[in-house]
């Protein structure tokens, strides 16, 4: 974990190492409602500390599917 700044957390993620690319990977995840409510994620940019552009919030779609059903 990068940080935690309730209600976002952002993680780094390692990446596969190749010439001219990233070592890592960072993952900002929006908490807000949590845990009723499944988080969004986003592509995150540290330095310029904003999400990716194309990838705002698209694995929230994702991210709904994986979770348990309600009883």
């Amino acid at each position: 974990m990068v940080s935690l700044n309730w209600p976002h957390a952002t993680i780094a993620v390692a990446a596969a190492h190749r010439p001219d690319s990233p070592h890592e990977f960072h993952l900002r995840f929006e908490l807000t409602g949590y845990p009723q409510d499944a988080p969004t994620v986003s592509l995150w940019n540290p330095i310029g500390r904003v999400a990716h552009p194309r990838m705002r919030g698209t694995a929230s779609r994702s991210w709904r599917r994986l979770r348990s059903p309600e009883p």
